[in-house]
């Protein structure tokens, strides 16, 4: 039954690429076929072959070249090697080997896949000047998804994505995933293996195969579609270690937008606009676009919650927000203004009993201080929030980022020397050898500035 059942899916599927490759003809729409198992492939490409063959419509084959691994240049090279294409003459290309290109390094600068996939993100979108066909490129899902990676406009340009050998039930309807945040200050190899996890690999691929599914759907729900996106978007938010990650990030989190604006879902939308104003000011690079966003969700959080006061979801979506304004305005040295919405962000804080909030507002309110011992009242205020709510990550954070700095401002050194101790044993207490690390390269640049300082 699974048997028949798995070949009605791949005959679907292959009715949708016949029609694809047909309607596409006169231009390079290119189409990508995902399937793991050679055999498949190799029986579908002949399949399809002889069926166009009939229609007088010429089949060719073409392997992306290890020594030059760029897709455009291998679709160049195949025109002017072919009269037949130069001639004008109908013809579906089929773009093979990719996924036997090298993934290790081997002492250059990239591997092949590497190099493809350099070339592919800058090419992608711009193969339409060689329009003699249609084409269909033929990749693993494990090629799909780094495709997906380095190209962020992969969801604008493709023509359409055909899986085979996997049956649309198989492909899951994920739930959001609670995965914590990077820490703000250090970087975790814990967290970093849980990023980079099979677990989360899995889940990736599922999300881009359900969003295919849908896309190629005459009549996709829009519904579904928008929480897909708004899930990718926040899967790559978490994963990103480059700025490919980052712009696809973006680009999901954009197309959610674009869906939940057209389905009035302003609540969902406010989220969105509060996330991508997270992305453009993760790396203080696109700080005024981050400004914008946030301004977006702060006016429908806003809005939301004067209709419905009662919602402490809207509140704190209202407080976040005004807390992120802030950053990006501390940021941009804009300090009276930044003080103003850090006040209101955390007046929501206390209303709703949000006491984290409360507490890491109260940080930033002491970093705009001007004097050490106004700004110690912030920040000894919000350690004691921590301490209240049991956040062992919190306290440490807070002595080694602000407490001990105004400590030696005030030239209480003792107390530094307390404050990296302390933190040193939260590091050891919750297994974060980062904050031990940290408290004792301080101590170590303490001591060689003052060496009057007793151990």
């Amino acid at each position: 039954m699974q048997t028949s059942h798995l070949e009605a899916e791949n005959q679907y599927n292959y009715n949708r690429l016949m029609v694809a490759l047909e309607t596409s003809q006169g231009k390079l729409d290119l189409l990508i076929a995902v399937c793991n198992d050679r055999n498949l492939q190799a029986d579908i490409i002949a399949r399809y072959e002889a069926e166009l063959q009939q229609q007088d419509t010429l089949p060719l084959r073409v392997f992306v070249s290890w020594q030059d691994p760029s897709l455009r240049l291998t679709l160049e090279r195949l025109v002017e090697q072919t009269p037949e294409l130069q001639a004008g003459r109908s013809a579906v290309v089929t773009v093979q080997g990719v996924e036997t290109l090298i993934a290790v390094r081997l002492g250059e600068p990239e591997s092949q896949q590497e190099r493809f996939f350099g070339y592919f993100a800058v090419d992608a979108g711009s193969l339409s000047p060689i329009s003699f066909s249609s084409g269909a490129m033929w990749v693993t899902e494990q090629v799909l998804t780094q495709l997906a990676e380095r190209s962020p406009d992969f969801w604008s340009w493709r023509g359409g994505v055909f899986w085979f050998g996997v049956r649309a039930e198989d492909i899951p309807h994920l739930e959001q995933t609670a995965v914590a945040q990077l820490p703000i200050l250090f970087h975790s190899q814990e967290a970093h293996v849980l990023f980079h996890s099979q677990e989360a690999h899995d889940s990736l691929q599922a999300l881009l195969q359900r969003i295919a599914v849908l896309e190629e759907q005459p009549d996709p729900d829009p519904l579904e579609l928008a929480d897909l996106f708004e899930r990718l978007g926040e899967v790559y938010a978490k994963r990103f270690q480059t700025g490919e990650h980052r712009q696809f990030a973006i680009q999901a989190l954009k197309r959610a937008i674009q869906l939940q604006t057209q389905l009035g879902r302003r609540e969902k939308l406010a989220k969105s606009w509060e996330q991508l104003g997270d992305l453009y000011f993760e790396l203080k690079d696109d700080v005024n676009q981050a400004a914008e966003a946030y301004n977006r969700a702060l006016d429908l959080y806003s809005e939301l919650s004067k209709a419905d006061p009662t919602s402490e979801t809207l509140r704190l979506g209202e407080a976040n927000t005004l807390k992120a304004i802030g950053d990006v305005l501390q940021f941009l040295d804009q300090r009276r203004e930044a003080l103003s919405r850090y006040d209101e962000a955390l007046g929501i804080y206390r209303q709703v009993g949000a006491r984290l909030g409360a507490a890491n507002v109260l940080c930033e309110l002491g970093r705009l201080q001007d004097e050490p011992n106004g700004a110690m009242a912030y920040f000894l205020e919000a350690q004691d929030i921590y301490e209240r709510i049991g956040d062992k990550y919190s306290q440490g954070r807070n002595l080694l980022m602000f407490i001990w700095q105004a400590q030696a401002q005030l030239g209480d050194i003792d107390g530094v020397m307390c404050s990296l101790d302390a933190a040193a044993a939260i590091g050891d207490e919750i297994g974060f050898e980062p904050f031990r690390q940290r408290a004792e390269e301080m101590r170590a640049e303490l001591l060689r500035d003052r060496p009057d300082v007793e151990t």
